[in-house]
């Protein structure tokens, strides 16, 4: 019962909510699948002479608690006051359906939701302001959220980081994952990302809590921000709003290699890339690159004067952001060429076409993040 000790010792310090742990519950005695019982702790409490019995999820599925609170209050013999929910964070939709289900929640950053104590408190790390956001991440927006997958990634492949710079911003409480902004996230991982003044910070953090995707505490100049240490469910969270990182003005066919000239760094992106480091085979003979804008501005001599007879060599596209430092960051995560597009963002440009031979190498070339080399 290790994770639900945890999150009940966090609740109480966090809080000072009186929680009693009568006794743990096996999961083999609720009526519930193996997978379930696998993922779900559940133990046997008090909270103001209240008899509960407090769950914990830790599978995949992000509303199946749901599901387990209807089947132990249909099949279990044990009398209760309530079934409380425990969760590190809840996203903005975890959040709406479990009100609307009526379903009572406590998280580890001190919201509750106790309808049987008649307690609803949604504190200063909670963040709703009903703004319209689109459908996809912005650009800034995606910088961070990836700098913060990478960096959970790097964490959790690595344990110890701090001879890392790119890590000084990040700390880990319980089963929080916490990030410090100002001078710490700036001068460090932020210059890799992009993102290296208080105003696109603030903006991009922002944006990530309107989502759900990150909570925060604290005044504005020593605000943390956190979300949960498990860079597997980070990464399917951000997912459906992941957006390619290319520029939409296509891409230019030129009669040189960029890849020999200094002061510019291209990588190899669209089938060029994920050739490179899958089974797929790239058809085209010509190869596909992406530079950042200036590196497209060091080759405008070079553009301005490409023979239109001549024979093209490769098509140069332009990325919306700089991807040199995302391939940096996964290069301390698994091994991975240094002139091709990081794996997410390759995935990006992949997600949605049509063949799917071509998706399920992007997919497995993800997973590798995860699996290994």
């Amino acid at each position: 019962m290790g994770n639900l000790d945890k999150q009940i010792e966090r609740i109480r310090q966090g809080t000072g909510l009186p929680i009693t742990v009568a006794k743990e519950v096996p999961t083999s005695s609720l009526t519930l699948s193996r997978s379930d019982q696998r993922n779900t702790e559940a133990a046997l409490c008090e909270i103001f002479d209240k008899r509960i019995l407090l769950i914990s999820y830790d599978g995949s599925i992000e509303f199946r608690p749901l599901a387990i609170v209807r089947m132990i209050k249909k099949s279990s013999a044990i009398e209760l006051d309530s079934i409380v929910v425990l969760k590190p964070q809840l996203s903005v939709r975890e959040r709406k359906a479990y009100l609307s289900n009526a379903v009572p929640f406590i998280t580890s950053d001190g919201e509750m939701f106790l309808p049987f104590m008649g307690t609803r408190l949604q504190p200063g790390i909670v963040s709703t302001s009903g703004k319209s956001l689109r459908e996809t991440f912005s650009p800034l927006e995606q910088r961070l959220a990836l700098a913060i997958l990478f960096a959970q990634l790097i964490f959790e492949r690595r344990g110890r980081t701090s001879g890392l710079p790119e890590m000084k911003p990040f700390y880990v409480d319980h089963d929080l994952f916490c990030m410090f902004g100002g001078q710490r996230f700036m001068t460090t991982i932020g210059k890799k990302v992009g993102i290296t003044n208080r105003t696109t910070f603030a903006r991009a953090t922002t944006q990530l809590v309107e989502r759900g995707l990150l909570k925060f505490k604290g005044e504005t100049k020593d605000r943390i921000y956190s979300c949960q240490l498990n860079s597997r469910k980070f990464f399917r969270a951000i997912e459906p709003y992941l957006a390619t990182p290319i520029q939409a003005s296509g891409g230019v066919l030129v009669d040189f290699d960029p890849m020999n000239l200094p002061l510019v760094k291209p990588l190899y992106n669209e089938l060029t890339g994920l050739a490179k480091v899958t089974m797929v085979s790239s058809e085209s003979g010509i190869e596909s690159l992406v530079v950042n804008r200036a590196g497209r501005q060091a080759l405008d001599y070079l553009m301005d004067n490409v023979d239109e007879n001549s024979e093209p060599v490769c098509k140069l596209q332009v990325s919306k952001y700089d991807l040199v430092g995302f391939n940096e960051l996964v290069r301390q995560i698994i091994d991975y060429p240094e002139d091709v597009v990081d794996p997410v963002h390759l995935y990006t440009l992949f997600k949605d076409v049509p063949d799917e031979r071509v998706q399920g190498e992007a997919e497995e070339l993800v997973d590798r993040l995860w699996n290994g080399d």
